[in-house]
């Protein structure tokens, strides 16, 4: 089983190369903050021919990586590959 932890999986670019992947055959951890959101990108993935996990996250939390770390070691006993699409943005009136 190759596994790939793609960040950003909840919508757009990290949800389309998640469900790409899944077309590849690949076991994709989908890691983003809205857990919904990374839901419906599971099933896409899983109606691509892969299969899916899924980690709620918010990057931005350290401490929160360090348990998205400790999970991932619980569920799986390798990673192949990071796909980090996440981004970190904050609206703000000044730009």
């Amino acid at each position: 089983m190759k596994l790939v932890l793609v960040t950003g999986a909840s919508t757009g670019i990290g949800r389309a190369v998640a469900v790409e992947l899944g077309k590849k055959g690949y076991t994709v951890g989908l890691v983003a903050r809205r857990k919904e959101k990374l839901e419906e990108t599971k099933k896409l993935v899983e109606a691509a021919g892969g299969k899916a996990e899924v980690f709620v996250c918010d990057l931005a939390d350290v401490a929160q990586v360090n348990g998205l770390i400790q999970s991932v070691k619980a569920k799986f006993d390798h990673l192949d590959a990071l796909v980090n699409v996440a981004d970190v943005w904050h609206l703000d009136n000044k730009h």
